[in-house]
């Protein structure tokens, strides 16, 4: 059975690999505004040079997105498709092995079956086909977080297997810490479900030293991959996590409250106890474009189902340690989502997790009953059936060779250029290292969290600029809104006159159509006398 249930995860990533490349090339306007470009600046050096050049996420740790942009500039745009189809794989390969572990502790019939189910369910949720191929990079730091929850469920498995009081796997505990850490580090949204993830430790392992050990694992883990970025943008701005939390560190560059993204936040308590159903009958409110999931719904019924049977029997024993350990990890984690966010897309690191949890919960109410198999079938089902009642898709593109461009801009060592869209950032890694960007166009400005001080450091770009200033634009997309007002408080004039085009193989959408071949303008700025 081991023999096969490792056959069976190789040829699950390998499957993934290949339906990344059948189903196209990601198109996505993150992508060209701050994925390519972050990796980019990290490789050549650039990070200190520009400016604000890929809005506000562009102050996001870049490492995530290191991997994918090296492949775009040294393999064939479908080897990197298949990569990211392979990689986005390895978290049906890790929910698989979750899975086995609680299930196993279950003693339920079916429990292989069940597993594969979860596995089915977690890479069909609406978030899952959503980024399946893309960048976003969701699911490529929830692999960190899965190893890291794996590891940590094993070393639980490991004690509770000699009955010790102190962990004997105590090494791969810290482990699953440190990874839990990492995938903080590289996507923040995560970093909520980290605390949860700590808090549900808590109820499962009441011992001070292992307590103590877990919790420098997860800092040691998230300062290992994000510290030396937090120390640049420390020394850049004053502030390590810019322009987050700037009400406490209060960066001259930014506004002091700092940025927090409010546009999908519950209004009051009542909305936010309606969460799970939200999600399904008012998608289009958790997420641009609108997707539905029944997921919450069910979970949160087999909870209650849990509870009333647990009552019924007098409490029962005590859940056992994995068991309570996943339910206070997956309904503090889901609390602190509707606190924070209640944008479906940050949900994706806890949807594998619910879906265990599911299929854990199923299996400890039947018992050794036969009934199970046809009870999972059925729940399978019906969460299968609404995940994609509101389909959205983010457009993809045919496969070219080249991920973006073919070849080099030439400009002029010294150059700047600042942004008229926000969407021209992924051309760093096209231009030479010399040339400073700055992102007049991007959100940074546009959402109002750009101090006088940022304005100041723009000016001072286009002041010290050793060559020519341009405005770029790519002409499919219209420019942002705020443009016309940030040119006027920064005082500069762009001219109509001397405007060049440079014509690349890359892909833009403008009104959810995919445009190729296009062309990139760039036009003489000045500031005004």
């Amino acid at each position: 059975m081991r023999t096969l249930r490792w056959v069976g995860q190789a040829l699950l990533v390998i499957l993934g690999g290949a339906l990344s490349v059948h189903v196209g090339k990601d198109v996505n306007g993150d992508q060209l505004v701050q994925h390519a470009y972050g990796a980019a600046a990290f490789l050549n050096g650039t990070l200190a040079a520009d400016f604000a050049a890929a809005g506000i996420a562009g102050f996001n740790n870049p490492l995530l997105y290191v991997p994918w942009f090296l492949g775009t500039l040294h393999l064939p745009d479908y080897a990197v498709g298949f990569l990211i189809g392979a990689i986005q794989a390895l978290n049906g390969v890790l929910v698989w092995r979750i899975a086995l572990l609680l299930l196993d502790r279950t003693k339920a019939p079916y429990a292989d079956l069940l597993a594969v189910l979860a596995v089915v369910l977690t890479m069909l949720t609406p978030n899952s086909l959503l980024q399946f191929g893309r960048t976003f990079g969701d699911n490529w730091a929830s692999v960190f977080f899965l190893a890291g929850v794996y590891l940590t469920l094993l070393a639980m498995v490991r004690a509770e297997a000699v009955g010790a009081r102190s962990l004997p796997g105590s090494r791969l505990l810290f482990a699953g810490m440190a990874l839990v850490g990492a995938a903080g580090a590289l996507k923040y949204t995560n970093l909520p479900y980290a605390l949860m993830f700590g808090l549900a430790l808590l109820a499962v392992l009441p011992r001070p030293a292992a307590l103590v050990g877990s919790a420098c694992a997860m800092i040691g883990g998230f300062l290992l991959v994000n510290g030396w970025w937090m120390a640049e943008l420390y020394s850049l701005y004053g502030n390590p996590l810019f322009p987050y939390l700037n009400r406490l560190f209060e960066s001259p560059f930014a506004v002091p409250e700092g940025f927090r993204d409010t546009r999908w936040m519950f209004h009051g308590w009542q909305e936010m106890l309606r969460a799970p159903l939200s999600l399904f009958d008012r998608g289009e409110r958790h997420i641009e474009g609108g997707t539905a999931t029944i997921l919450w719904v069910v979970l949160f019924a087999v909870l209650a189902i849990y509870a009333i049977v647990r009552m019924g029997r007098g409490g029962g024993a005590a859940a056992r340690p994995l068991r309570r350990f996943l339910m206070v990890f997956v309904v503090s984690a889901f609390v602190l989502w509707a606190l924070m966010f209640a944008y479906s897309r940050y949900l994706m690191v806890l949807e594998p997790f619910a879906i265990v949890l599911v299929m854990t919960l199923m299996a400890t109410l039947m018992g050794d009953s036969r009934r199970l198999l046809a009870m999972a079938a059925a729940v399978s089902a019906s969460i299968l059936a609404t995940q994609e009642s509101r389909p959205m898709e983010w457009s993809r593109v045919a496969w070219t060779g080249d991920w973006h461009v073919q070849g080099r801009i030439d400009l002029p060592a010294g150059s700047v250029l600042l942004s008229g869209v926000a969407e021209v950032g992924f051309i760093r890694g096209y231009i030479p290292e010399t040339v400073v960007m700055v992102g007049h166009g991007s959100n940074f400005f546009g959402s109002g969290l750009a101090s006088d001080l940022a304005y100041e450091e723009v000016r001072k770009r286009v002041r010290e600029a050793r060559g020519p200033v341009y405005s770029v634009r790519l002409p499919p997309l219209p420019p942002p809104s705020h443009l016309d007002e940030t040119e006027a408080r920064l005082g500069l004039e762009v001219s109509e006159e001397g405007c060049f085009m440079r014509e690349l193989a890359f892909a833009v959408v403008q009104d959810g159509i995919p445009r190729t071949d296009s062309q990139i303008l760039f036009c003489p700025a000045s500031l005004a006398e």
